[in-house]
């Protein structure tokens, strides 16, 4: 009786160790998925901003050319260099932010799978003993 009752926890405590490693290689993969719709967003926040930018470029030029204003004039030049600059640090703020979260992302799916594997390996070892008596 008391041989099976070791049989019984060294089982329940395998079967724990399964489950904490199933939850740890959902959490990995929910953190991988994660950091690859960061990457989208980073790809898709760029080309907006970029697009934004042609279309402030192309409104100014519109808008100087309707006032009789050639469109190389140093004030004009002036003008969409710093639209430029706005945009393009504001761009790389953004689509930087999303491009380190996806990279802590993948971090962390490195982490938790590593981790379920460990607590597999503990877990069964901590059951091996119930199997032969201890």
């Amino acid at each position: 009786m008391a041989q099976a009752a070791g049989i019984l926890t060294g089982i329940s405590g395998i079967v724990g160790a399964v489950g904490q490693y199933q939850a740890g290689q959902y959490a990995a993969a929910q953190s991988k998925q994660a950091a690859k719709v960061g990457r989208v967003q980073a790809d898709q926040i760029d080309a907006s901003y970029r697009d934004e930018l042609n279309s402030t470029i192309s409104n100014i030029r519109a808008i100087r050319a309707s006032s009789g204003v050639g469109a190389n004039s140093p004030t004009g030049m002036a003008i969409e260099a710093g639209q430029q600059k706005i945009s393009d640090r504001d761009r790389k703020i953004e689509v930087g932010s999303k491009r380190m979260q996806a990279a802590q992302d993948d971090n962390d799916a490195r982490f938790r799978k590593s981790a379920a594997t460990v607590s597999l390996i503990g877990g069964v070892a901590k059951s091996l003993p119930s199997f032969f008596g201890a």
